[in-house]
């Protein structure tokens, strides 16, 4: 009676541990970061940066809403300025955005603002933009890398989201959504670290937000993963794109 309880008991912590590090790139190393906002009151400085908004744990969630700029904005540092970030990491997060009716309310001049729905590495380097009416927008820089109206970031509702960064090279996935895969020297400029902002007519929330260092090598499966991507239209190839600018335009 005693072996098959203990395998069960076996079998639900494989599951369980499996789920934790589920990655299609890169493989994990260790667990250097975690933030599951269950006992801080808010986000401990200097790992955190806040910008002209107010971030709060409320019910095991962090909430962030404006506070004089231009919307709710938060970055986790990197190690150059004393974050836990290093240079190359796999970041698993999840967010939210809901409109912040006194906010839309008061800022009705703000509403022509169409790029503010991001989150990115780097301040700039890989950004990861959407606005409700176009669906995901794609940045490197201040370049406009690839525009996807497939998918579309609905109000109030959970995204659970996979980065997985090494060098030059960055695979962000939705779970249940789709894969992005991008390949530019630009990539590397990421001494920030990670910024997640939103519109000032809304209230942003982040929750169980964990940073991994890498183990050696790829999965096994990664090439065939990527051509997948690739033929969805969902990658962008610094090769292919030799004369890309990531510079902003005057």
């Amino acid at each position: 009676m005693k072996r098959p309880l203990i395998l069960g008991l076996i079998l639900i912590f494989h599951s369980v541990s499996a789920d934790e590090i589920d990655t299609r790139f890169l493989k994990t190393g260790e667990l250097i970061f975690e933030a599951s906002f269950d006992g801080e009151k808010s986000p401990a400085k200097p790992q955190w940066y806040l910008r002209k908004s107010s971030w709060k744990i409320e019910e095991g969630v962090l909430r962030g809403t404006n506070d004089g700029g231009n919307g709710p904005f938060i970055r986790l540092h990197s190690q150059a300025k004393e974050g836990p970030l290093l240079e190359d990491y796999i970041m698993k997060f999840s967010f939210k955005v809901e409109e912040n009716p006194e906010e839309k309310k008061s800022n009705k001049h703000h509403e022509t603002l169409s790029s503010g729905h991001r989150f990115s590495f780097g301040h700039y380097a890989a950004k990861f933009q959407w606005r409700s009416d176009i669906g995901m927008d794609l940045k490197i820089g201040h370049g406009a890398a690839l525009e996807d109206d497939r998918f579309k970031i609905k109000k109030s509702q959970w995204y659970h989201v996979t980065a997985e960064i090494r060098g030059d090279e960055i695979l962000v996935w939705f779970a249940d959504g789709p894969a992005y895969f991008m390949k530019h020297d630009h990539v590397r400029t990421k001494p920030d670290g990670w910024e997640f902002f939103t519109h000032i007519s809304e209230t942003g929330f982040i929750d169980n937000l964990r940073v991994w260092s890498l183990a050696d090598g790829d999965h096994s499966d990664w090439e065939t993963t990527k051509v997948n991507i690739e033929s969805e239209g969902r990658a962008f190839l610094s090769e292919e794109h030799p004369d890309f600018q990531t510079e902003k335009s005057k």
